[in-house]
């Protein structure tokens, strides 16, 4: 049960509406970076992924800590997004990334 329903999972990562929310996610963060000093957005994006590898042990497992940070690869975590005001997907696209207190 628990490798099917991660394979289940997965499956919804890999399709087109998950590509094209990662597609969104990115312009959303490459307009903020455009709108704040280059190495002050860097420094914030440091400082919320230290928040979330301390608050969450699995961050790692999250597909959306690895749009935020960046990652080459954000196909098949078995895990999406973090809950409620951790919400990444909220976050970026609220445009609360330099805003975010952590």
């Amino acid at each position: 049960m628990g490798i099917e329903k991660q394979e289940n999972q997965n499956k919804f990562f890999e399709n087109e509406e998950s590509k094209e929310l990662r597609k969104e996610l990115r312009c959303v963060l490459k307009d903020l970076v455009g709108e704040t000093k280059f190495e002050d957005f860097q420094n914030q994006i440091i400082k919320i992924s230290n928040h979330y590898k301390t608050d969450y042990p699995d961050f790692n497992d999250y597909q959306m800590y690895h749009i935020l940070v960046g990652s080459t690869s954000c196909d098949g975590y078995p895990k999406y997004d973090f809950p409620g005001d951790d919400s990444i997907e909220k976050i970026i696209k609220e445009k609360r990334i330099m805003d975010f207190m952590v």
